[in-house]
């Protein structure tokens, strides 16, 4: 697979998603994965299109890559911040 596109994700206390817009480009084919950094400060996440709260869901710790598989998944991915906001840079690739 090769990187297209990227985008960077401010997570606070509200769960947030990634850009569709971004990962599914109205010309060209989508990404068909991505490899998230996580910055700053922990996080919690689900790729089934649940909200984390800051105590449920998946823990990534600062400086963990959290690697996304298929459309299903970067869809479904919802993130939270854990205790202060963090930071998600994210690579798509196809």
């Amino acid at each position: 697979m090769d990187s297209f596109a990227h985008e960077t994700i401010a997570v606070s206390n509200s769960a947030k998603s990634l850009t569709v817009a971004t990962f599914s480009p109205a010309s060209g084919p989508g990404a068909q994965g991505a490899i998230i950094a996580v910055e700053g400060n922990d996080v919690r996440f689900w790729t089934d299109g649940t909200d984390p709260t800051a105590t449920v869901g998946v823990l990534a710790v600062a400086g963990a890559t959290i690697t996304l598989n298929g459309q299903n998944d970067l869809r479904g991915f919802r993130v939270i911040r854990k205790t202060l906001d963090a930071t998600l840079s994210v690579i798509y690739l196809r």
